[in-house]
């Protein structure tokens, strides 16, 4: 235990070092979505960085897992410009990359909350950016109960909305100038909408920690509904009267962790969540910002909060589901 702690904090010295030297020219920009999901769709600054390299400079590098579905694929694609780094340790090769970056543009806060690193960077010579991947609308509670969005760990920080500027501004100490209200780089990979000749319709649910704590799932209000709702004859008889395709998908974590219990509502993969997101003609979900992809394209959401009423449910979910409940009556509770 000695040894890691030691390892540790030499490991960390040399990310302040190198983030804080002077002696190179800083040119190069560093972008980075949810590595740390092996099945996430990066969706976020992956299409901000190929836009980078193809309009501005040469010298921007995308971070991903090795262990990423899409690591070979982008590894073929960008051989000069992906860092594959591990999951709980930066790589020396990330490092030396460190001595010459100007920006760190993080849609996830993997380097501020998951690996602590933030305060190293905001204090570096190094911007350090979050560009989120949502609109954080139905996120209050979150927000006020974490310090990895403080203005101690990100230099600057990206909205999407006047809304949501104004929420940070009642809970954290970011000044005007620190506050970039330029919207979602996912949304330019969204827009113009294509045309589709499908008709789809999303089914898509927000993380339920509940549910991975309980094998006993089939008894939950929840899940009968989510099973209610995808056999029901009369639903399914108007789909296939309408040739209309409908989609059940999880929340990433939700699929990270399932172990088959899920398998009954026969979920789609995660790598086939952003093709079905786009084409999709409406979605159906309680409170994922994923409702906000959808408006910014003009097509219809319907809120369907099930369990906002369950005991089980944890209070950030709860609290979430009242936020949800500014949206008046385009809320259906069922």
């Amino acid at each position: 235990m000695k040894i890691f702690s030691i390892f540790f904090y030499l490991y960390r010295r040399l990310i302040r070092l190198f983030s804080s030297c002077k002696l190179f020219e800083r040119k190069k920009w560093i972008l980075l979505d949810n590595y740390f999901n092996n099945n996430s769709d990066l969706n976020d600054n992956l299409c901000l960085f190929e836009f980078i390299l193809q309009n501005k400079t040469k010298y921007v590098y995308y971070v991903i897992s090795k262990d990423h579905m899409l690591c070979k694929k982008l590894k073929q694609k960008y051989p000069k410009n992906l860092i594959i780094v591990n999951k709980k340790f930066l790589s020396f090769n990330f490092m030396l990359h460190l001595l010459q970056t100007k920006y760190i543009l993080d849609s996830f806060q993997v380097f501020s909350s998951k690996l602590r690193l933030g305060s190293i960077f905001c204090n570096s010579e190094i911007h350090y950016i979050y560009t989120q991947h949502g609109v954080n609308f139905f996120k209050k509670y979150f927000l006020k109960n974490t310090d990895s969005l403080s203005d101690e760990n990100f230099n600057a920080i990206v909205f999407s909305n006047p809304y949501e500027k104004s929420c940070y501004k009642t809970i954290y100490n970011y000044p005007e100038d620190r506050q970039l209200l330029i919207g979602l780089a996912r949304w330019d990979s969204i827009l113009p909408i294509e045309q589709c000749d499908e008709k789809i319709v999303l089914v898509y649910f927000t993380f339920r920690r509940y549910l991975m704590q309980d094998q006993k799932i089939i008894e939950y209000k929840i899940f009968k509904e989510w099973y209610c709702l995808l056999n029901d004859d009369i639903f399914i008889n108007y789909m296939k009267e309408n040739n209309i395709k409908i989609y059940f998908a999880l929340h990433h974590e939700m699929e990270k962790m399932n172990d088959s219990k899920f398998d009954i509502l026969n979920p789609i993969s995660q790598s086939r969540l952003s093709e079905i997101k786009n084409k999709a003609s409406l979605l159906i979900t309680d409170y994922s910002s994923m409702a906000f992809d959808f408006m910014v394209k003009d097509k219809p959401v319907l809120f369907y909060r099930i369990d906002q009423d369950e005991l089980c449910l944890d209070e950030e979910s709860r609290e979430n589901s009242k936020y949800a409940e500014e949206l008046n009556d385009q809320i259906y509770n069922i």
